[in-house]
């Protein structure tokens, strides 16, 4: 049995910034370990490319979770991996990071039973290309992360199991990791942190995600009302008893291809209420579903709309994340944004999901996909 097992979460990310963090695993002084990797559902001619990619790493232990087209859930990937961990003590990854070669050696030296020990990283500049080099370099001068970073760790694996996981309410935006915190310390565990200059982590820069399009208004403030109505002792277990399960039958996957049955109209409190009207007459194994290009704004009655509709495509190519509003269309009353509909749509999958058995999403600019099977 090995000494540590680590849990790494992926979706969708470059295959190069993957390849950096196995390889510097594959560098670890410490080779008393195992990598479990979840692919949370990724395209399906990536999640070849990925596992073709892991093949090179013997320690490397493969899991697919065919999520695809489901929210991104950090606390169900990473609970999918706790619960094939084989090794006493448990370290959370992130895709993005780099280990330094000594770096769980160090952590080895480290880790002590009942104790939550956190880990930090230096943050690359986006301009950074000397790799071969990195761990030769001067890191003084670079950013590090503060003592509210709490999303990688390493922690005993029965103390993780006791409390059964992660909570898997969390989903696309963070907290997961600070409610993690919370709960081990609650249920008696000393909360450290292992100092940075000893075991150097390195974090690959990306762009930062644009929130607005990432998920809908109000979403972070929600999964944090979620936490902060939480009581403990009350509440440190799971609520979730399937806790990283592994999807074996995705109905959603099977009907994407369909022909879609829904399209929304304005005003929006009408067509969410035709939509739900709709939702409430299914039976069992039928399905609603929406597929299309959603204008920012309608222009067919205005003179302005075709100009301000030029416009705003000019602002979405240069990243621009303002947008002009055509107001004699709006004074007609026949504005439907993008945002309106895919917030109301996210809204419904997270209020209904005990109604839904199975949904597929699918987002990109003004496009939306959103096919939920009734249970």
């Amino acid at each position: 049995m090995p000494f540590f097992s680590l849990l790494l979460p992926y979706r969708n990310r470059d295959l190069l910034r993957l390849e950096r963090c196995l390889a510097s695993l594959r560098a670890q002084s410490f080779e008393d370990f195992e990598l479990v990797l979840v692919d949370y559902g990724s395209e399906k001619n990536l999640a070849v490319q990925v596992a073709e990619l892991c093949r090179a790493y013997p320690f490397v232990s493969l899991i697919y979770n065919d999520s695809e087209g489901r929210f991104w859930n950090r606390s169900h990937a990473l609970n999918t991996g706790l619960r094939a961990a084989k090794a006493d003590f448990i370290v959370t990854l992130d895709v993005d990071m780099i280990y330094a070669p000594h770096f769980l050696r160090v952590l080895q030296q480290h880790v002590k039973p009942r104790t939550l020990l956190f880990y930090g990283c230096y943050y690359l500049p986006e301009n950074f290309t000397a790799y071969a080099q990195l761990h030769e370099q001067d890191w003084a001068h670079l950013r590090q992360s503060d003592a509210a970073a709490l999303g990688i760790f390493t922690v005993p694996r029965s103390d993780i199991h006791a409390i059964g996981g992660f909570d898997e309410y969390f989903r696309v935006w963070g907290v997961e990791d600070l409610d993690m915190r919370t709960r081990l310390v609650a249920a008696g565990l000393q909360n450290e942190r292992l100092p940075l200059e000893k075991a150097p982590v390195f974090h690959q820069w990306h762009p930062a995600s644009d929130v607005r399009d990432n998920m809908p208004t109000d979403w972070k403030q929600k999964m944090l009302d979620y936490y902060h109505a939480k009581t403990f002792p009350k509440d440190i277990n799971n609520p979730y008893p399937q806790w990283g399960e592994i999807y074996q039958a995705r109905p959603a996957l099977s009907f994407k291809d369909a022909k879609p049955n829904y399209q929304p109209q304005f005003p929006l409190e009408a067509s969410l209420m035709e939509w739900t009207k709709r939702w409430s007459d299914l039976k069992t194994g039928e399905y609603l579903f929406l597929k299309q290009e959603i204008a920012l704004f309608e222009t067919k009655n205005s003179k302005l709309g075709p100009y301000m509709a030029k416009a705003n495509k000019l602002l979405a190519k240069a990243k621009i994340s303002y947008r002009l509003t055509d107001l004699e269309t709006n004074r007609r009353g026949q504005a439907l944004s993008f945002y309106e509909v895919r917030d109301a749509m996210f809204y419904f999958a997270h209020y209904y999901q005990e109604q839904i058995l199975d949904y597929y999403w699918e987002q990109k600019d003004n496009f939306l996909c959103f096919l939920a099977v009734k249970a």
